[in-house]
Parts: structure tokens; sequence; C-alpha cells
């Protein structure tokens, strides 16, 4: 189980080389303690972990000959009286240890017992009763401020890649676009929509919205056709757009981790290829990587990436017309710095970035090979 350590500024009682001070009669005796949380911290309990402990601790109360000392934490209203504690709890390890741990649920339910409402919060003090036999010791109270569980959709990313290429050539196709499930901490149905805006916009207006009540949607390249038309792009230029699901329950919003790139394009010509352990294709034309020629020149892919090696080919399935990484060295390229030579028998491209989903550009007209 995750513990959640409140720990602000621990206050602790300086050790020295004199005689040690201990209050107490006859064989036994009790030290002076301090509470490690300052005043003033504040816990929001989270509805969304509700098994995650939150814990609480105190320095010790040492005993005069080290005998076992029993702990209790008490917690009462700022005008209250600890005779009358709202909560007497023992700290762990059977009221031994130096701290208490209760989970969300627990402290969240304490609240419910004390008439607060759902994000209520409430400004209480505590303390911390330490006893060895028959000697007991309080430590001065701090407060503390604890907010009860607030209704939240739990966070969740993307599925499909984070940079994706789409070439518009047949409207019967389909692009399947995908997230992580997520849920609602107080239980019920969620709901999602997939939105589309042009790059840099905030989504208030989207270009395309389509809902969801799975993980996933299924886009038509008919309504991509109709999206790269209605924004005046014509065969041979590029649309780059964002998008980002939203996750819906009653009154309650969630966006997606991350806002996402899409790029549409209307290829003009034919495509090269990409064949490598680099590439998700790897040694082998089952699933090579196309290249769509995305205007006069300009070759472009969505692929990720990870550390290894892989070639350029100009007709797919002809391993004769591949092109490495001296080709374009020798051809006066410049090229991304994330490559270099592989050093393989073939003098193959290596990818030596961050693996990752990328873009990538091989543009002849410049004489470079980018990612993004």
């Amino acid at each position: 189980m995750k513990n959640i350590y409140l720990i602000l500024i621990a206050v602790f009682v300086a050790f020295s080389c004199e005689q040690e001070e201990f209050e107490g009669s006859g064989l036994e005796s009790l030290r002076d303690f301090e509470l490690n949380p300052v005043s003033g911290a504040r816990i929001e309990l989270n509805s969304l972990a509700p098994d995650e402990e939150v814990v609480i601790g105190w320095n010790e109360a040492r005993s005069g000959f080290n005998s076992t000392v029993k702990y209790t934490w008490l917690v009462a209203r700022v005008d209250g009286d600890f005779n009358s504690p709202l909560l007497s709890v023992p700290s762990d390890d059977d009221g031994t240890a130096t701290n208490v741990s209760l989970t969300n649920t627990e402290l969240d339910q304490a609240l419910v017992d004390l008439g607060l409402a759902v994000g209520e919060e409430i400004d209480l003090k505590w303390t911390v009763s330490a006893t060895n036999g028959d000697l007991a010791k309080m430590a001065s109270p701090n407060t503390i401020t604890i907010k009860r569980f607030v209704g939240e959709i739990a966070p969740f990313g993307n599925q499909t890649p984070d940079k994706l290429l789409i070439a518009l050539m047949d409207p019967a196709d389909e692009l399947t676009v995908s997230w992580d499930s997520t849920f609602f901490s107080f239980g019920g149905e969620v709901s999602y929509q997939w939105i589309v805006d042009t790059t840099g916009g905030d989504f208030s207006n989207p270009l395309l919205t389509v809902d969801a009540n799975d993980n996933s949607t299924i886009i038509s390249h008919q309504s991509l056709f109709d999206l790269f038309a209605d924004l005046g792009a014509s065969e041979g230029e590029l649309v780059s757009l964002q998008w980002k699901v939203i996750a819906k329950t009653g009154d309650k919003t969630k966006d997606s981790k991350g806002v996402y790139t899409i790029v549409l394009a209307d290829p003009v010509g034919a495509s090269k290829f990409m064949v490598g352990a680099a590439t998700p294709g790897g040694w082998g034309w089952d699933n090579p990587t196309e290249m769509y020629q995305v205007s006069a020149g300009v070759w472009m892919a969505s692929l990720y990436f990870t550390n290894d090696s892989f070639r350029f080919f100009n007709t797919e399935g002809d391993w004769g017309s591949g092109t490495n990484y001296p080709y374009y060295l020798n051809e006066g390229y410049t090229i991304d710095v994330d490559f270099e030579d592989a050093l393989d028998d073939d003098n193959n491209f290596r990818f030596a970035g961050t693996p990752g989903s990328y873009l990538i550009t091989l543009d002849t007209n410049s004489k470079t090979i980018t990612l993004e």
C-alpha cells in the first residue's frame, strides 16, 4: 500500500553533551516531545486513492530506562477540549510507533461522522498523549485543516501515437483513436469526446467533435477529407491539427493528460518506405513504414522509433532500392542529430534519440532529414 507522508517541517529536540532532564518520580520518567507537522498543515483527502494512507508523526518521548512508551493521537475542534476528543486513535504498532496511519477513507468517514458534506473542510487541533506506566505527557497541540472527498475523474492518457500523419487517399478508410479508460471516484458511467482543433487553438470552438462511450472511437477518412477541404487545403498541402479527449460524468469533466498532434496530407506521388529494427515493422516487408510524398520531393511518416537501425527504400519490397546514411551525407544532406551511422555492415541509419512517437520528413529539395 502506498503511503502519503505529511512531511512539512519537522522540529526536533536537539541533543547535547549535557545531562538529559526527565520528569518523573521513582524508577521511571518521561521526556518532553514535539509534533512534527507544523501548525497550519493541510490534508486534502484523495477519493481516487481511498486506500492510500495519510501518515502523521511526532518525536519520540523517551523514558528514563528506555521502557515502552504508548502513544495516542487526539483530535479536537479548535475551540474544543482534548478531554473529550473527536478522535482518539492509538499509534501504529499497537500504540508504540511515533506515527499514526489512517487511510483516506477512514479519515473521510470520520469527517462524515462530524457532519461534513462532500468537499467541505474543517479546522481542527491535534496532539499526542504519551504514557509510560502511571506517567503521561501531552505535546503542545498543532492545528490542521482536513478537506473531505470530492468526486473526481481519474487522470488518463493516450494509446494512439502522440504524433500521427494521416494520408487522405481513400474516403472509405478509417482511423481508430484510443485512450486509457478512466473512472469517477464516486462511481457511475464515464463518457468521452474526441475533439480536434487547429494547432495552438484552445478547443473552445473545436473543428470536429466525436462522442464515444468507450475508450476508443472510429473516425472515417471521409470526415477528415471534409475537414481538410473546409480548411481550404488542397493536394500537396499539410494541415497540422491538435486533439485531446474529454471524459465526462454528470457535471464533472476531465481532459486527457496531453494534447496530441495529427497531420492531414493529400499525397502527390509515389511513396518511399522505411524498414529496420528501429521501426515498428522490423527488418521485413510485411509491415514497412510508408513515407507519403506530401508535396513534390518531400516525404513524411509518423512512427515510433526505438534505438536501433533502419534504412530508406525507394520501392516497396525491393532490397536493392535502399539508401543508407553515407549516401545522404555524400549528397550533402543535413541530418537530424538523433540519427547517426549505425556502423554496421551496410552503414544503415541508427536512431540515437529518446524512443517515442515522431514525425520524420525527408526533403530532397532542401536536402534535409528532420524529426519532430
